[in-house]
């Protein structure tokens, strides 16, 4: 699929088989040697970033390998953390100027979702104070990507939720995606998608299939940044596209 790299769902529990194949951009690795607070081409945390200049000898020749190896159980870390202290546990980014506590800005993101409360208030709740609020008959999915919607790979933790809102005349199924965690330019980001029964033709197995996306961004103003956007938002398009019409693909039958 365009624009995507590598995609793996994360098994319940998380197994370190699940991220075997996660890779950091060359590039990255070397931005993490000379990775200081305040002053960072990653986004990081701060215990992140002490963990992994603590545990590599960036003089080794295999030093890819050795920062792969210790960003892998990382990602599997970071799951159960969130599994235990929601949005809290997501940390504080200290790669720019001014510390980024991630929970903030999902708080602000969803805040700014209008629809959601409409639709579905219960399923806001979740999104904003999981674990510790409920939604029964849900499905919870975690899995890591490697996408290029910009001038670097980046890697993405998310919490996808499956469920099914009772409504008249008939059920909507909503597949909401939480960014929990993004290499480069985005600091939380928020996709919905919407499965809506074409009630216009009862005589049709037909239905809608709506997308709204929302995001934080990192870097993507003033006249570089601007070219970015231009870049990143082409490329996000790009391949929401091609995801869509391989969805369309395989519901009509196709390889």
């Amino acid at each position: 699929m365009e624009g995507y790299l590598a995609v793996q769902q994360l098994s319940n529990p998380p197994q370190l088989s699940d991220v075997s194949s996660l890779n950091l951009y060359s590039e990255d690795v070397k931005s993490l040697r000379d990775c200081k607070e305040k002053k960072c081409d990653v986004q990081i945390t701060d215990a992140g970033l002490e963990k992994i200049q603590n545990s590599v000898d960036w003089s080794d020749p295999d030093v890819d390998k050795k920062v792969n190896a210790v960003i892998r159980p990382m990602v599997l870390e970071a799951v159960e953390r969130y599994n235990a202290g929601g949005n809290d546990a997501l940390g504080v980014y200290i790669d720019k100027e001014s510390p980024l506590p991630v929970r903030e800005h999902i708080e602000n993101l969803l805040g700014r979702a209008d629809f959601l409360p409409v639709l579905s208030p219960e399923l806001n709740t979740y999104l904003l104070d999981y674990p510790r609020a409920e939604l029964p008959g849900s499905e919870d999915i975690f899995y890591w990507e490697n996408v290029k919607f910009g001038l670097k790979p980046t890697l993405r933790l998310n919490h996808m939720v499956i469920y099914k809102v009772e409504l008249e005349p008939n059920s909507v199924w909503v597949v909401a995606t939480k960014q929990l965690y993004a290499s480069h330019y985005f600091y939380t980001a928020l996709d919905m998608n919407f499965c809506v029964k074409d009630t216009a033709n009862p005589n049709q197995e037909g239905f809608y299939l709506i997308t709204l996306k929302g995001s934080r961004q990192d870097g993507l103003t003033g006249f570089t940044g601007s070219i970015l956007r231009s870049v990143v938002t082409r490329k996000t398009r790009s391949s929401m596209e091609s995801a869509l019409n391989g969805i369309k693909k395989r519901l009509e039958g196709g390889d």
